[in-house]
């Protein structure tokens, strides 16, 4: 649900949910679950673009910055990815 609700861009429900269990132990965190690709919420947020939730996250778990899904991506590759193709499908538009 919390990677969804990233992905469609529901910034509103997802930042107080963030904010509530950003400073839970990592075992537990809702921030260290990974959906069926490998990709935890940090992961999500990079490849749909939604650099405030990224902001949000990385503010105090720094730590999640070296997490990557199962083809070793990491939040760098994911968001320069989108935004690569972004720039290529506003070119032939």
């Amino acid at each position: 649900p919390l990677h969804e609700a990233i992905e469609r861009g529901h910034e509103k429900l997802v930042r107080p949910l963030i904010e509530q269990v950003i400073d839970m132990p990592k075992a537990s965190s809702l921030l260290e679950q990974r959906n069926s690709v490998g990709e935890t919420a940090l992961l999500v947020a990079a490849k749909a673009d939604r650099s405030s939730i990224l902001q949000l996250i990385l503010s105090k778990r720094s730590d999640l910055a070296e997490q990557t899904d199962e083809e070793n991506n990491n939040f760098l590759h994911l968001l320069a990815n989108h935004r690569k193709k972004n720039t290529i499908e506003t070119s032939f538009t």
